[in-house]
């Protein structure tokens, strides 16, 4: 059952980021493309609290902190999608007072000198945090992208997801590295 829903999360993520425009009709998603698929299908298998949004019409919010390596990547992969019937809207800051309020917020790799204040700002929020810094989900982190084996993985931290409110599908957490932090 793993391996069936494994497979279908990865293509789900493959046919995602296969909608994304390339250079060249044969090349690979990008690095940043994955993620933008991954970051869409996190928000298919997270719940937030209820009164995490204000409307049955309010947008889930993907906030970037830091420098933008998505590029067009993040909005290609959004464009027309909904989760629960919820658009998506991108706000892109450098600050972390104008993210709180995003249901996800990416933290970038430019802002890990300060990854320790971003977490402590953010705490008390419903906010799925995500990033690719080194042992970010043991940090307090909730999801930490890594490669292995050349390919896009993931760890979760469960502690840091229970603290800030959210629930994680089991079939999510059955494709990632579980870690406590």
């Amino acid at each position: 059952m793993r391996r069936l829903f494994t497979r279908l999360l990865f293509l789900g993520v493959l046919c995602t980021a296969s909608m994304i425009p390339s250079s060249t009709p044969a090349s690979q998603p990008t690095e940043y493309e994955l993620k933008a698929a991954f970051l869409y299908n996190f928000a298919k298998f997270v719940t937030w609290p209820t009164n995490s949004f204000s409307t049955i019409n309010s947008v889930v919010t993907i906030g970037i902190l830091g420098d933008d390596l998505f590029g067009s990547a993040l909005d290609t992969v959004l464009e027309g999608k909904t989760v629960k019937r919820r658009a998506f809207v991108i706000r892109r800051s450098c600050r972390i007072d104008e993210v709180k309020d995003c249901a996800i917020v990416y933290i970038s790799l430019s802002e890990r000198g300060r990854v320790r204040r971003i977490l402590d700002a953010l705490e008390g929020h419903a906010v799925l945090t995500v990033s690719d810094l080194d042992d970010f989900a043991r940090s307090g982190g909730i999801i930490n992208f890594f490669m292995e084996h050349n390919r896009l993985r993931f760890a979760i931290n469960i502690s840091a997801a229970d603290k800030a409110g959210l629930k994680i599908s089991s079939k999510l957490l059955s494709l990632a590295t579980v870690v406590n932090g």
